[in-house]
């Protein structure tokens, strides 16, 4: 794992969590492979699994606490914010 691992993974966490919740996305990863694969390399890792214990814990409590739904309405109500996968 290289720094560059380590830097981007975390921010592939609030994508994976965010994207379905406000654009409907049902598989973040799905388009993208070799980016898919790259990614289960690198959650199987120990310290991966350590941020992700608390990273997932605060983002649902985003969710739980109504911290996206502003977000979520202001994406439905502007369709031109509407972001597609490829």
């Amino acid at each position: 794992m290289t720094e560059a691992d380590c830097a981007i993974y975390p921010t592939f966490l609030f994508l994976r969590f965010l994207l379905p919740r406000v654009f409907g996305w049902t598989d973040v990863l799905a388009p993208f492979p070799r980016l898919a694969a790259w990614f289960g390399a690198v959650d199987a890792l120990p310290a991966a699994e350590r941020v992700k214990a608390e990273m997932e814990p605060a983002l649902q409590g985003w969710e739980d606490s109504g911290r996206l739904v502003p977000i979520i309405e202001q994406v439905k109500a502007n369709p031109e914010l509407q972001w597609l996968p490829c």
